[in-house]
């Protein structure tokens, strides 16, 4: 991964020390080796150089001299791996290397570095085997520095750490670390070439799983390559350090330190290495299930598939592309397991890669079934709810109607009980014309009290007789929001029919036997309950309800339902005698003691309002609304009453034909 950076720096020390010592010697041809040298350092690729390098050699040749033939092959050997132009370099260090060492044994060992190094960056590992050996067999020679040596034992444990025999790889790698005592007077590819050696005994460590003793050395290798500035060393470095604190730490995240690495290989021209680290952010990622940041670096490591040098290593990093998707987008997972298996023919030969394969096959049909029975779970599960709701209302408006037609029964036999009294004191008291006409005031108030009562019932089993048909029928099951809506106005319904039984018991029930169930209640939630109860009949008249609250509404102790009670009947009031698309408005504010409801409308308002202060309950006829809505003038009277159980009172200001403010006071602190 890292080749080509460590072999360039190293050709680039080799060739400046050759340089040095071709001072050692006389004669023009020295004087020119030497320039040729720092020629090639400052201007990588330039074909005048070439071709006096090429001029030096013919001379060479024509002269017999062997020494500056081998020297012509290092040459030009370090010329074309300046450019990248490996095959060409190789075939002239191959020319060199084959030359007898006698000449120079240790520009010959450097030569075999050179051929070790080019097959290396060809990829061709098992072609350097025979001048491993043929190195191997040279170091006993003496004049061969302990730099070369160390650089030699680095390419005999990279090539057996290929070859997975990691315990032998580990040996040469610290043998050839013993022999790279850094010092201050060292030059930088030294430098560079122990921190590499500090880097593959963190590898073979870490490939033998011997983390905690892996680590140290990445830190050094990290520090060495910081100390010559070498960000992509650096970066390498980091990443294997992680790898390694990952296996010992498996539940912790990472992710800071890999994005360092990443941006110390950001500009490194070996792509491999950005490949690396990007991937082992992304398994970062998701192995914390962090799902925002692996989609922000997905983009990129999937643009990256194209630059790997080898269909092998497309394929394993298209597989984790499935493997990071299939939770997130299952189209794009199946997209990518598709693309593994277009590159299937390359990887027959290949068991690993096969069992690979057939894995993530398994694995993404296994998340096909899985993805199909969740659907069909969640499809079941909210089949079910459906059912039930709609069982639940039926049931509810059925109960529902069984006790309104059982009230009105009740109501018809009191009425039948009332009239056979009242025949019988009519008989009686027929001498007395002033008790005479108190009855029939009494009879014409009992009609128009069971009459609005019938009247409200009536609109309430109307709306819930047609929903429950509807429903019934399966008529709103194509439209589900209308549907939801439906069932809506059936609730609401119901309790506006419950509502006004309860004014109508109210009304009547002495007040002694009242009681209050105190309990802390939240004046917002209470306003937002009789908005939401009776929205259904403002919208049926255009009527806008406004709400102004406290932003942070103190709670009280009260009744919960008497209070909702009250506003229930202070805001039906406000819509009832308010004008086609009018507005209503709701509010509360609080003191130290009490807390004060506001409900102002601008309709008709109301005559007599004192009595609407509700003094007496059956002193008068309810005044009609402005659709011609009745009203029994029970409603303020049982306002009034929960005022004054919550140690409180009600004010009403109205003027005819401008509209009606109600203030509905309560003591926040009763016991």
């Amino acid at each position: 991964m890292k080749a080509a950076c460590v072999l360039l720096g190293f050709l680039l020390w080799t060739a400046a020390d050759l340089a040095a010592q071709s001072v050692e010697f006389q004669g023009d041809s020295q004087l020119l080796i030497k320039k040729l040298e720092l020629a090639t350092n400052q201007n990588p690729g330039d074909p005048q150089i070439l071709q006096q390098i090429d001029a030096f050699g013919l001379q060479a040749k024509r002269r017999g001299d062997s020494l500056d033939i081998l020297y012509y092959y290092r040459l030009k050997s370090h010329y074309f791996h300046a450019v990248r132009r490996y095959e060409e370099a190789l075939n002239a260090s191959i020319l060199g290397a084959q030359m007898d060492p006698k000449w120079d044994v240790e520009a010959h060992f450097q030569l075999l570095l050179d051929v070790i190094s080019n097959y290396w960056n060809l990829g061709e590992y098992s072609k350097a085997v025979p001048y491993l050996i043929q190195g191997e067999n040279q170091l006993s020679e003496k004049g061969i520095r302990g730099f070369y040596k160390g650089v030699f034992f680095n390419f005999m444990g990279q090539y057996h750490y290929n070859e997975h025999a990691n315990e032998l790889a580990l040996e040469f790698f610290v043998r050839g670390d013993s022999l790279l005592d850094v010092q201050p007077s060292f030059f930088e590819v030294e430098v560079f070439w122990k921190q590499n050696l500090k880097s593959n005994i963190g590898l073979a460590l870490r490939d033998l799983k011997r983390y905690s003793e892996a680590e140290p050395y990445f830190d050094q290798a990290f520090d060495l390559s910081k100390s010559i500035d070498n960000q992509p060393a650096m970066g390498f470095a980091l990443m294997n350090k992680v790898r390694c604190s990952r296996n010992r730490f498996q539940d912790s995240s990472f992710a800071p330190q890999l994005r360092q690495a990443l941006a110390l290989v950001e500009k490194d021209a070996d792509f491999s290495l950005r490949i690396s680290v990007l991937h082992d952010l992304a398994r970062d990622f998701f192995a914390q299930k962090q799902t925002d940041s692996l989609l922000a670096i997905l983009p990129s490591l999937e643009t990256s598939v194209d630059y790997l040098p080898n269909t092998q290593s497309k394929v394993r990093l298209l597989f984790y592309l499935a493997q990071y998707y299939a939770p997130l987008n299952i189209n794009k997972s199946i997209l990518y397991f598709g693309r593994v298996l277009e590159l299937n023919d390359s990887l027959l030969a290949n068991p690993a890669g096969q069992n690979l394969l057939q894995i993530e096959r398994e694995r993404n049909q296994s998340l096909k079934e899985q993805e199909a029975k969740r659907m069909f779970e969640l499809k079941a599960e909210q089949l079910r709810k459906n059912v039930r709701l709609t069982t639940f209302f039926l049931v509810a408006a059925i109960a529902f109607l069984v006790l309104l037609v059982g009230l009105l029964v009740a109501l018809l036999r009191k009425d039948r009980r009332l009239g056979k009294t009242l025949k019988n004191l009519r008989w009686q008291i027929s001498n007395s014309s002033n008790l005479n006409q108190q009855l029939q005031l009494s009879m014409q108030q009992k009609n128009l009290l069971l009459g609005a009562v019938a009247h409200d019932l009536r609109n309430v089993l109307v709306n819930v007789n047609q929903v429950s048909e509807m429903l019934m029928n399966n008529e709103l099951d194509k439209v589900p929001e209308f549907k939801d809506r439906m069932v809506k106005l059936m609730e609401r319904s119901s309790k506006l029919g419950m509502h006004t039984i309860e004014d109508l018991i109210e009304g009547v029930q002495p007040e002694g036997r009242l009681k209050l169930r105190l309990e802390e209640v939240n004046p917002s939630d209470s306003i937002d309950f009789v908005v939401d109860l009776l929205s259904f009949k403002a919208e049926k008249k255009g009527i806008s309800l406004h709400l102004q609250k406290e932003e942070f509404s103190a709670s009280l102790m009260a009744d919960r339902d008497k209070l909702n009670r009250a506003l229930i009947n202070l805001l039906d009031n406000a819509i009832k005698f308010s004008p086609i698309e009018a507005h209503v408005h709701l509010s509360f504010h609080s003191t130290p003691d009490f807390l004060i409801f506001t409900v102002q409308d601008f309709g008709k308002g109301l005559h007599r309002a004192r009595y609407l202060e509700g003094q007496n309950p059956f002193d008068d006829d309810g005044q009609l609304g402005t659709l011609g809505e009745a009203s029994t003038g029970l409603g303020l009277f049982i306002v009034r009453k929960i005022a004054e159980l919550h140690l409180g009172s009600f004010r009403l200001l109205s003027t005819e034909g401008m509209g009606t403010t109600a203030e509905f006071t309560v003591f926040r602190r009763l016991s």
